[in-house]
């Protein structure tokens, strides 16, 4: 690639960012012709970078720029300038500052010092700018600049040789002079400055210069291109010598989708032909005029990309794809290497368009840069070396044949360097094309950067045309598959740094001839033929050519026939020998392939047969106990010393096999209980003889595995009845036993197994804590008791019997079935607690009429009333009371005699009125009355409050 721009190229630079408004600006190549396209690798890394407001990959923080958006690069004179839109100047920088991360600019436009930031410092004049966007630069050094919120282009001759606080522009276009501000759509100014109205699509962001000289502007608010011809000379104020767009100087474009207007113009880029690109925002899509220098007025584009057509008002498509653009391609330029670069901003990358005049509408771009593949996006912030973040601008710089991109959300200008294809020539062969002799692939490598040094290039053998399959090395050495064929050697030239040129091939070599076959001779067999040891065989390899030895084959037959798998030099008999003659042939094969005829050996003698192997001593260790490990062992032998094979086992449970039972190891299970067992063994040699099976004596009796026993589910589980089922999770339960607040019983252990105790408590009562009881129903009547439990709770729909009433022993609730109709059951109830003195049992539900209440009507609803001393016992003790309810009668809960009996009730005390004598010690029981009346009352004195 060449390293400078021709001197009658002008350059160009590109804008700076208005996240999210979109900008542009190109770069005009020159006339010639343009080089190779550059061989990008997608999304590979930056290479410098200059500024970065963030933490990234190229070194410290160094925030230089306030929103960069634009580069040019002055090749001749060795300066790069970056347009810093957000602190409304330029910065001049030497190629070499410009290069390095912490570069310092040597001098500021639009800006009176480096630390000015203000737009239009001290006013309006050629010394300020306000929000500058792009500049362009041409091969005399002359700047342009587009300084967008003063709706003007201003033009610095010399611009290499200005100074900070000296840099007033030479000329400007738009304005009538350096302090005026006007708008329209005269063919001497730009259309109005940007409101939010117009949806941001009215900025000046598009500058371009021409071959010619021409300079190109976009004037975005009136929806046309302006060309100024000769701006390097023209005076303040002049009008433009050419519009496309709309008819006419006077007339501003109403922005439409037709293939001669435009809407929302970003970017301008021509090339070395003079053929300009237009970028549109609202269309998402690049239109091409060829030789626009020509041309005037409404004229036709002559190519589109990003759609398929002209009129078509839908992009190629809405997801981020190689042939799609976002809203906000801002700049665009084409490079010496004659492809189109656009800055694509809102999907955070560069596209590369390789011979882009030459592209079929809406075709696809060739490479991207910031991003690893055509389809992928990511936020703003990124600063890693592959990455971009809301990039806005391009230049070019031809002494390091760099792409400069403006990475304004990074605050940063990052470089790629351009990598030219390589060439390959003078592509030859040395060597004789014959079978088995190396031949040698030679060529001459160019850099694209002129350099003589190749990378990792590839090669590729052909047979008559075709690819030889491995055949990719720079040496090839001919096989039998070549003969009477031809032979061509191919290279694709790869540069150093991975840039891959065209692939070229050699001229054929003459046809390959045929080898004579190679041969084998002295074919023999070395070693004694008996099972278990092993032959060898050789031979003597021969070639008229003199070609070296390949991959000769081998083949062990026995009796005449092919031994499945015998293909090594060397064979070891086996039982399948015994009786048979063996011989080794040998088919002798040549480097390059050739196959000779298959020689054999002598038979051997007949292969004897082997006595039978021995297994003697067996025996077995370990303990004959259920869930015990038994090994069994045993002595080899074998006559001739053929090493042991695959020898089988087998276990027996009283002289019978144990199925499964195949290893020197067997685990007693319960089925060996009370059984005597014996280990086995069948010896086999390597080459697989068998010897007789012998076996161990029997052992003992195998013995059960002791069994602790162990509590079931029911331990520590608070019962009410006495538990009956899950006593023992392991062992026999033993009598169960229910005192003291609690039921006991064993878990006994079997074989010899430990015993274990277990209990639960009774079921808790009143408020859950103390005093706990059980239950237990009285045989007869045929009675049986379904589930009982205690509750503080009331029965559902049930208030309480007085205001001060309290049950200290909680409610017990019965469920009694299949008695006798109409019969009575009598229930045990035992607390560890006395019952209080003056309770009474009061029972809730229907009752016979006179039990707190006066008819059948009243009664046969769910009421409380107290349940007769006769019918509720309580023994003298007061620990226990014996409850006696009938079907259908009192303490049943329906009335009805049914075979069913339910009992919600229990014990209830009054407490103390409010303002009563201090009530006296109180058992536990009392205790827990007492907090009851407190609660109540407190509860009421609340109520009365409310």
């Amino acid at each position: 690639m060449k390293k400078t721009i021709e001197t009658t190229a002008p350059m160009r630079c590109r804008p700076g960012v208005l996240a999210p408004l979109g900008l542009g600006i190109a770069l005009a190549l020159g006339t010639g012709t343009a080089g190779a396209a550059t061989a990008w690798t997608n999304g590979q890394d930056a290479t410098q970078a200059l500024g970065g407001s963030y933490d990234d990959p190229f070194g410290p923080e160094n925030p230089i720029f306030g929103s960069p958006s634009d580069v040019c690069v002055d090749g001749t004179n060795e300066k790069v300038y970056v347009v810093d839109r957000g602190a409304h100047r330029v910065l001049r920088f030497t190629a070499a500052e410009a290069a390095r991360k912490e570069g310092t600019p040597e001098a500021v436009f639009g800006q009176p010092t480096l630390t000015n930031t203000t737009p239009n410092t001290g006013g309006r004049s050629a010394s300020t700018l306000d929000g500058p966007t792009v500049c362009a630069i041409d091969s005399a050094g002359r700047l342009y600049v587009v300084d967008a919120n003063n709706r003007r282009v201003l033009r610095y001759d010399s611009a290499w040789s200005k100074t900070t606080g000296a840099a007033a522009a030479n000329a400007v276009l738009g304005q009538s002079s350096f302090t005026a501000f006007e708008t329209g759509a005269a063919p001497n100014r730009f259309g109005p400055i940007y409101t939010y109205e117009s949806g941001g699509w009215s900025q000046m962001t598009g500058i371009a210069l021409g071959p010619g000289g021409e300079l190109y502007v976009a004037d975005g608010p009136n929806h046309r291109v302006l060309r100024f011809n000769n701006a390097g000379t023209m005076l303040s104020g002049a009008n433009a010598s050419g519009v496309l767009g709309v008819s006419n100087f006077s007339s501003a474009g109403a922005g439409s989708t037709t293939r001669s207007t435009f809407n929302g113009i970003l970017g301008l880029a021509v090339d070395a032909a003079g053929n300009l690109y237009v970028s549109e925002g609202r269309n998402r899509r690049i239109l091409r005029f060829n030789n626009a220098a020509g041309k005037t007025g409404l004229v036709d584009a002559d190519g589109v990309l990003g759609r398929a057509d002209y009129t078509s008002v839908t992009p190629n498509g809405t997801a981020i794809a190689a042939d799609n653009l976002s809203t906000d391609v801002t700049d665009m330029e084409v490079l010496p290497d004659g492809s189109l670069y656009i800055v694509d901003t809102a999907f955070n990358r560069v596209l590369v368009y390789d011979d882009p005049a030459g592209k079929a509408n809406g075709a696809p771009a060739d490479h991207v840069l910031g991003r690893v593949d055509f389809t992928g996006d990511s936020d703003h912030g990124s600063t890693a070396k592959g990455e971009l973040a809301w990039p806005v601008g391009l230049g070019y710089n031809p002494q390091t044949n760099t792409l400069l991109v403006a990475d304004a959300y990074n605050g940063r200008v990052v470089g790629h360097v351009l990598l030219v294809p390589p060439t390959a020539s003078n592509v030859a062969i040395s060597g004789t094309p014959a079978q088995g002799q190396a031949l040698t692939g030679t060529y001459t490598y160019t850099g694209g950067d002129g350099g003589s040094t190749p990378g990792a290039s590839t090669f590729q053998w052909r047979r008559d045309g075709s690819d030889i399959t491995g055949a990719t090395a720079s040496t090839y050495t001919p096989v039998a598959a070549d003969a009477g064929q031809t032979l061509t050697f191919c290279v694709t030239p790869v540069s150093p740094g991975g840039a891959a040129g065209a692939q070229v091939c050699s001229q054929p070599t003459a046809t390959v001839p045929a080898n004579a076959a190679p041969t084998a001779s002295g074919v023999a067999i070395s070693g004694t033929a008996t099972v278990g040891q092993q032959l060898t065989g050789s031979y003597t390899y021969a070639d008229a050519e003199g070609d070296p030895q390949g991959a000769s084959t081998f083949q062990w037959k026995r009796g005449g026939s092919d031994i499945a798998g015998a293909n090594g030099s060397t064979y070891t008999p086996v039982a399948a020998d015994v009786g048979h003659t063996l011989a080794f042939c040998v088919t002798p094969v040549t480097s390059a392939g050739a196959l000779g005829a298959q020689q054999c050996s002598q038979p051997t003698a007949a292969v004897p047969a082997n006595a039978a192997p021995t297994a003697s001593g067996v025996a077995i260790s370990g303990t004959a106990t259920v869930g015990q490990q038994l090994t069994g062992s045993y002595t080899y032998a074998d006559a001739e010393g053929d090493p042991q094979g695959a020898s089988t086992f087998q276990w027996k449970r009283g002289g019978s096999d144990i199925a499964g039972a195949n290893g020197s190891a067997y685990l007693l299970v319960a089925a060996d209980a009370g059984q005597a067992l014996t280990f086995c063994v069948t010896p086999v040699t390597s080459a697989g003889a068998q010897g007789a099976e012998a076996c161990s004596s029997p052992t003992a009796a195998v013995a059960l595995a002791p069994v602790a026993g162990v509590c079931g589910t029911a331990a520590s589980q608070a019962q009410a009845v006495a538990p009956t089922a899950n006593l023992c999770s392991a062992g026999t339960p033993g009598t169960l036993a229910s005192s003291g607040g609690q039921y006991t019983w064993a878990c006994q252990g079997a074989n010899g197994g430990s015993n274990s105790s277990c209990q639960a408590p009774w079921a808790s009562t009143g408020g859950g804590a103390v005093p706990t009881g059980t239950v237990e129903l009285r045989a007869g009547n045929n009675w049986q008791l379904d589930s009982a439990s205690f509750s503080p709770a009331l029965p559902q729909g049930a208030s309480a019997p007085a205001a001060n009433a309290v049950f200290p022993a909680g409610l017990l609730s019965l469920d009694l079935s299949a008695g006798d109709v109409g019969s009575e059951a009598t229930v045990i109830v035992r607390f560890t607690q006395p019952v209080p003195s003056g309770a009474v049992y009061m029972k809730y539900g229907p009752s016979p009429v006179g039990y707190s209440c006066t008819d059948a009507a009243q009664c046969a609803l769910p009421h409380w009333y107290e349940l007769p001393a006769s019918r509720a016992e309580l023994a003298v003790d007061r620990m226990s009371v014996t409850l006696k309810l009938t079907d259908g009668g009192l303490g049943d809960h329906d009335g009805q005699a049914n075979r069913l009996i339910k009992d919600p009730g229990g014990f209830m005390v009054r407490g103390a009125a409010a303002g009563a004598q201090a009530i006296p010690t109180l058992s536990e029981w009392g205790v827990l009355l007492l907090s009851a009346l407190a609660a109540a009352f407190g509860l009421r004195a609340v109520r009365r409050r409310v």
